[in-house]
């Protein structure tokens, strides 16, 4: 019998009130896509993934629904145990980041271009247009929501993101829990 690798997990989350309908929800979900979403072109990816080396795998963002004010910030990392006490020290490096400097414009046209390309091919998949579809009609919306809420992205200046994650991203109200095979690191 081989022995599996030794695994954790991090799991951050900071719930706080919010529906899509908020001001702040578009600058708050190309700041996700900016922090974790982006896969391998997020900030945290960049810098815990490739730079330190510290994560299999790296995510972060903004969530919230249409109908409840139940939002939330969440960061999730996969790591081998002995990767802890450095991995939280980045990740919340990376968090007082976001709140001191921001991101740039650089930063932010990428990121623009690629959320957008996402959302265009993701409503060529048939599956995915009949759920939307269906969602809106559940919600009494049509396609033009979509369409204002791609145009509110394109309309998006980085003082709008940093502004929207600095009211909303309270680093003294996150929760982060660790999980995994700690005992063979120690």
């Amino acid at each position: 019998q081989m022995d599996d690798k030794a695994n954790a997990v991090m799991i951050a989350n900071l719930p706080f009130a919010m529906r899509d309908d908020h001001p702040d929800a578009v600058a708050l979900t190309m700041a996700g896509h900016l922090i974790g979403g982006g896969f391998l072109n997020s900030r945290l990816s960049k810098r815990i993934r490739d730079e330190e080396g510290l994560s299999y795998s790296v995510s972060g963002g903004f969530s919230y629904g249409p109908i409840d004010e139940d939002a939330s910030f969440s960061g999730f990392a996969m790591f081998a145990p002995e990767n802890r006490e450095r991995l939280l020290e980045v990740f919340k490096a990376e968090i007082d980041l976001w709140l001191n400097e921001g991101f740039s414009e650089e930063e932010l046209n990428a990121g623009r271009t690629g959320f957008l390309q996402q959302q265009a091919l993701a409503r060529a998949n048939d599956n995915f247009l009949v759920n939307v579809l269906a969602y809106n009609r559940y919600l009494g919306r049509s396609m033009e929501h979509q369409i204002m809420f791609e145009q509110a992205i394109r309309e998006l200046s980085t003082a709008d993101i940093n502004s929207a994650v600095r009211r909303h991203l309270d680093p003294e109200g996150l929760t982060i829990v660790v999980a995994g095979d700690f005992e063979a690191s120690e």
